[in-house]
């Protein structure tokens, strides 16, 4: 599988999520699980005041994936 990084601000996450959210559930509960999971590390590191995003959590699927949420 070919991945691919992207850099979206907190707000264009949130409105991803949001139109995410108005979709089958069984079909998208997986892609926003997954936004959450990686923003959610990166958000706490930004308030942490760590220089370094750490990488989202190694499950299948998600190696070498990492989503930059500012």
């Amino acid at each position: 599988m070919n991945e691919i990084n992207l850099t979206f601000t907190l707000e264009e996450v949130n409105n991803v999520l949001s139109a995410l959210g108005t979709q089958p559930y069984a079909q998208v509960q997986p892609l926003i699980a997954k936004i959450q999971t990686q923003g959610s590390a990166q958000l706490q590191a930004a308030q942490n005041g760590q220089a370094e995003v750490p990488e989202a959590p190694k499950t299948e699927g998600t190696q070498k994936k990492k989503a930059v949420v500012k």
